[in-house]
Parts: C-alpha cells; sequence; structure tokens
C-alpha cells in the first residue's frame, strides 16, 4: 500500500499504511512468499529521517530480518536482526513488546547456530 502524502505529514493514515504493509508482509511470509513479502515491507509510508518517530520502525527492521532469514538471506537477515537490537537493546516493559523482543533475539541466536552445527 502507497500513501503519498504532502511534507511528511505525520497522521493516522500513515501510521495505518504502516500497519498494513506490516501484515502483508507477514502473510506473504506464512504463505510462503518471503520475496514478495519484502517488498511489502520495504514500502514504509514516510521518509527515514522520521522513522525515530514512528514506535514500529524496529517492526519493520524484525520483519525484515524473518523475511529474509526465509529467503536464505542469512547475512542479510543478521544485519536486520542487529538494527532492531540497537534499536531496541533492553527488553520493553510491556508483556507483549518483551515476548516479541525474546523470540526475535532466539531467532538471531538459532541463525547463528546454523553455522556452528
Amino acid at each position: 500500500l502507497d500513501l503519498a502524502t504532502g511534507g511528511g505529514m505525520i497522521n493516522v493514515e500513515i501510521m495505518l499504511a504502516g500497519a498494513i504493509n506490516l501484515e502483508l508482509a507477514r502473510t506473504y511470509r506464512a504463505l510462503g512468499y518471503p520475496e514478495v513479502g519484502l517488498e511489502a515491507v520495504a514500502r514504509r509510508p514516510y521518509r527515514a529521517d522520521l522513522w525515530g518517530l514512528f514506535g514500529f520502525h524496529n517492526e519493520f527492521l524484525l520483519e525484515e530480518a524473518r523475511l529474509l532469514a526465509a529467503a536464505g538471506a542469512k547475512g542479510a537477515a543478521l544485519d536486520r536482526y542487529d538494527r532492531y537490537f540497537r534499536l531496541r537493546p533492553d527488553p520493553p516493559d510491556l508483556p507483549a513488546w518483551r515476548r516479541t523482543w525474546e523470540q526475535a533475539r532466539h531467532e538471531r541466536l538459532a541463525l547463528i547456530a546454523t553455522d556452528e552445527g
């Protein structure tokens, strides 16, 4: 979903477009089409210099990591996991976010362990 907004407006439509793109990416990953999911997650509906203002940019990075891992691009997946953990170095206080953080940590360690096995 592409959304054209002028002047980098921060509004509900931008947040909704971002959430929809994330859900599309997750759906394609679940269906076994990670490459198509990567196209969806790459369409962030706001400029890169505004990423810090949006609380779910880290969710885009995490989904990219998962999609890249599913597509067999281990190095790129680890890069996205590392970026995710730079944005969110400590476990969040909210239980649901903490579970996501812990799951991402386990996914990253499992990806690293594929070389060691």
